[in-house]
């Protein structure tokens, strides 16, 4: 198999010196790519600034804000056939409008910032393999089942997704990572560590792939 993984968050420049991110640190990412490789799949593994390393022999490229990750993706989605792309990254939802020379600290700031589209949502009009299977993540903070279920929803029964793992912040701690995997409106794997999430994605990918 053949994956390209993207790990860990963008970050988007305010002025010259100044940036805005978010707090993933990519250790889910890069645990994924490290179990993959160790099972003979040939891995790329696109990384944010701060995101963890594998520590398996793979492709690494770097990359920085919302555009750079957009303008990677196509490129590398139109060179090589992929058999899946596990989107582990956290992209930012909002870009900043204009980012002037550094900004006077003494000042007040006022920023405007503007929304971003979703990458995982063209990741297949950017791919030159028709057939790639395209994993998102949606990460939720709601002890509402309803509500986590809308927002999983809202990705999973788009007919470019073909799995969203899900986690909630609530059930990830030192010592757990609860995760579930929907495919359209069903959930077919659930786990309760990394190595579990990790073991299922590549069940699914690698069955499916033999299918």
């Amino acid at each position: 198999m053949k994956i390209l993984v993207t790990s860990g968050g963008t970050r988007e420049r305010i002025d010259s010196v100044r940036f805005l991110t978010n707090f993933s640190t990519g250790r889910t990412g890069a645990f994924i790519t490290d179990f993959f490789a160790e099972r003979r799949a040939e891995v790329s593994y696109l990384y944010g600034p701060t995101a963890a390393l594998p520590s398996q022999a793979c492709e690494l490229v770097a990359f920085d804000s919302f555009a750079d990750l957009d303008q990677l993706l196509q490129v590398k989605l139109g060179q090589i056939d992929f058999d899946a792309i596990i989107h582990a990254a956290a992209v930012g939802d909002f870009s900043v409008a204009a980012s002037p020379g550094k900004l006077d600290s003494s000042q007040a700031l006022h920023l405007e910032l503007k929304p971003n589209f979703k990458i995982v949502e063209r990741l297949k009009s950017y791919s030159r393999n028709p057939r790639i299977r395209i994993v998102a993540f949606k990460l939720t903070a709601s002890p509402d089942t309803a509500v986590r279920l809308k927002q999983i929803l809202k990705l999973s029964l788009n007919d470019d997704i073909d799995y969203v793992v899900h986690n909630d912040l609530n059930e990830i701690t030192d010592s757990r990572h609860l995760s579930r995997i929907f495919r359209r409106d069903a959930c077919v794997r659930e786990g309760q560590s990394k190595i579990d999430l990790a073991r299922n994605l590549f069940e699914l990918l690698h069955h499916q792939g033999q299918g």
